[in-house]
């Protein structure tokens, strides 16, 4: 990340690094699928719900517990990935209604996102 924490340009060993959890990849990819501008309200019940269970689809293959608790990822999601991805100018988070929009560095992150969905059925299934 950026040391000094300005969330100023956005290095492709940072945006790669923000794409490597399985949470923050669905976050984007629910942005990008969105027009610019367009809110995205994550800690929505059902939009919870969906985070949940393409995670769990994701790792059933790695053995690790499938099951992911919808309480904790939103608790993960308000202390950890939304701050993180904020921080780094991907997403405009309003931390009080809890809806995202796209971040100035979002375009950045764009690329990444895309080719991920380009390509994921050559990619292995936890990735």
């Amino acid at each position: 990340m950026n040391p000094d924490g300005d969330g100023g340009e956005l290095t492709a060993t940072e945006a790669l690094k923000l794409l490597a959890g399985d949470e923050q990849r669905h976050i984007l990819k629910e942005l990008l699928e969105r027009g610019p501008g367009e809110r995205v309200d994550l800690l929505e019940a059902e939009t919870l719900r969906e985070i949940a269970e393409q995670t769990s689809r994701e790792t059933a293959d790695t053995g690790a517990n499938a099951n992911v608790d919808i309480e904790r990822l939103e608790v993960e999601l308000r202390h950890n990935h939304l701050p993180r991805l904020a921080e780094q100018n991907i997403i405009e988070w309003d931390e009080k209604s809890g809806s995202i929009t796209r971040g100035s560095n979002f375009e950045r992150v764009r690329p990444f996102i895309e080719r991920l969905g380009e390509y994921s059925d050559e990619l292995p299934d936890d990735w």
